[in-house]
């Protein structure tokens, strides 16, 4: 969010949905297959230099479309196939289009998305408890110097 640009009068088919995923499709090798996931509204329009791409929740969950994107399986396939230049590689839609995912069942996904944010919950309790921990550490250490 800190890197977000600002235009006006931009059209209402480039807003962004909960549930798009942006792909980064013109970068440095290392960055190409990098995604975002849209995960709510952010009143955010979509710009260059990335793909959007917006699933068919009657085939794949969003959610777990991104999951599958952000495998190092996926990444290394996407970099293998870019096209590399001398600073930039990209790969194009008609390339990305051609990439054949093994998507399981709906309610599959929907499972293996519910474990995914299940983890993703406790990494964040974590984060925040030893962010909370070193603040009373630090509080501690200042206390024994006054």
């Amino acid at each position: 969010m800190l890197r977000v640009g600002y235009v006006q009068d931009i059209p209402s088919e480039y807003k962004l949905n909960v549930g798009d995923i942006l792909f980064s499709n013109i970068n440095s090798v290392q960055y190409i297959g990098n995604t975002a996931f849209v995960d709510k509204e952010y009143n955010l329009y979509h710009g260059m230099n990335l793909l959007r791409i917006i699933p068919n929740p009657s085939l794949v969950m969003p959610r777990f479309l991104h999951l599958i994107l952000c495998t190092s399986m996926a990444i290394k396939h996407f970099q293998s196939i870019c096209n590399k230049a001398v600073s930039q590689a990209s790969i194009n839609q008609t390339s990305l289009g051609k990439i054949m995912l093994h998507i399981p069942p709906l309610a599959w996904q929907e499972q293996i998305c519910n474990v995914f944010e299940s983890v993703e919950q406790r990494l964040n309790l974590e984060v925040y408890y030893l962010k909370r921990i070193q603040l009373q550490k630090n509080y501690l250490l200042q206390q024994m110097f006054i």
